[in-house]
């Protein structure tokens, strides 16, 4: 029998909400057209997926995906998959009626509109292929990668160490040692890579002079003391009888997070993570003077995908003969087959009061249409959700709940 041969998967992100204050000055550029392609909302009902079949065993605990990167790296493999374990991928990945050439035109382009430059706001979007020399790659399949994602091509290095340093550096030190720094399996062929990096000023500061120790009320008999934030603006805000959602702005306004605070348990909420859910809340928001009191936090994730995949329907990919990923690897010539092994995940989150201040113009007009309602308060002392979006694209880059901000 011929030894199958490994092909390891990675999604590596780093989501950075990290205030410093002072920053060096960025030069703001003309964002490229807005991108508007099939993408983005290809992504986000992946995104909604992998979160709420995640959270189906982890109910009680902290979980954060980011449905870009996993949904990019993914197309990696995707590339160079054929036949059933395309299909498969492509059905989990909402794609079967998208070509591939249409998809990796997309995703330049994307990569380009989220990357570029807006004072207060930093992207960073990097892919990497480390291939092993001795196997086979075909060179359509290298060539599409590096156009389509700017993929960076290197060599597969006999520890784990090289690629964790270039985690590291796309990250910015925020993210270490995605895989075992030591020496790599012999059957192992290729990590394929994605890393993200996002920092990020609120459009409205949050007063470090108004943060206080208050009660987060985790489960029916469990109290947490946390350092809860306050602020009092002018946010689109939306509630009913199961939700309040509020969203709250970065600097240059492209980019906002998205907080839904259930009336009950988080359980309860699940039922509008969806495209047609986030539609619908925000065609009934309204610009409101809101008092919001938000937890700080600081969190890291890390979690290997492949059985959430398997279970989603990714099957074949994962499977040691069945899986087919002849457009990757000239099978003829190789010394066994090649499928997916793991699928790993990590993030580090931080999200405090630091930011630049709103432009008065904004903040003042925003009170001023807002000033006769009655008052609306959002107290986030208990189990939540959150996102982070990119609006004229409507990309779903990050969501999570948190049910501890304090671990």
């Amino acid at each position: 029998m011929k030894k199958a041969i490994f092909l390891i998967l990675i999604a590596t992100v780093l989501a950075l909400f990290y205030f410093l204050g002072e920053k060096d000055e960025v030069v703001v550029t003309d964002p490229p057209e807005a991108y508007q392609g099939e993408i983005s909302g290809a992504l986000n009902n992946f995104g909604f997926d992998l979160f709420l079949t995640l959270t189906e065993e982890e109910k009680e605990e902290n979980v954060i995906v980011s449905p870009y990167s996993v949904h990019t790296a993914l197309l990696l493999a995707y590339n160079g998959a054929q036949e059933t374990t395309k299909e498969e991928m492509g059905e989990v990945l909402y794609l079967p009626e998208i070509s591939l050439e249409n998809i990796n035109d997309q995703s330049l382009l994307l990569i380009k509109y989220l990357e570029h430059q807006r004072k207060g706001v930093e992207m960073n979007i990097a892919n990497a292929l480390f291939l092993k020399d001795s196997i086979p790659f075909i060179e359509e399949y290298k060539t599409r990668t590096e156009e389509g994602f700017q993929a960076e091509i290197a060599p597969l290095p006999l520890t784990g160490k090289s690629v964790n340093e270039w985690v590291r550096e796309k990250t910015k030190g925020k993210i270490e040692d995605i895989i075992d720094p030591g020496p790599i399996d012999m059957d192992v062929i290729a990590y394929l890579v994605n890393a993200l990096y996002f920092k990020g000023d609120w459009n409205m500061k949050f007063d470090k002079d108004k943060t206080s120790e208050a009660p987060f009320y985790h489960g029916n008999e469990n109290t947490l003391t946390t350092q809860m934030m306050e602020i009092k603006e002018d946010f689109s805000y939306f509630e009913d009888d199961e939700l309040q959602m509020i969203t709250i702005p970065y600097k240059d306004d492209s980019f906002v997070m998205r907080v839904i605070l259930p009336r009950e348990d988080l359980s309860s909420v699940y039922g509008s993570l969806s495209v047609e859910g986030f539609s619908e809340m925000d065609d009934n928001a309204r610009i409101s003077e809101v008092t919001l009191y938000l937890p700080r936090f600081t969190l890291d994730y890390d979690v290997k995908l492949s059985d959430v995949l398997k279970k989603l329907g990714i099957a074949e990919a994962f499977h040691l003969q069945r899986a087919d990923f002849g457009g990757m690897v000239d099978l003829s010539l190789a010394y066994g087959n090649v499928y997916m092994s793991e699928v790993f995940h990590k993030i580090f989150v931080e999200v405090n009061e630091e930011g630049t201040e709103a432009a008065a113009a904004t903040a003042v007009e925003m009170k001023m249409e807002s000033a006769i309602l009655d008052p609306t308060v959002m107290r986030v002392d208990h189990p939540f959700i959150f996102t982070i979006e990119e609006k004229e694209t409507g990309t779903l880059i990050f969501i999570g709940q948190v049910n501890n901000p304090e671990e």
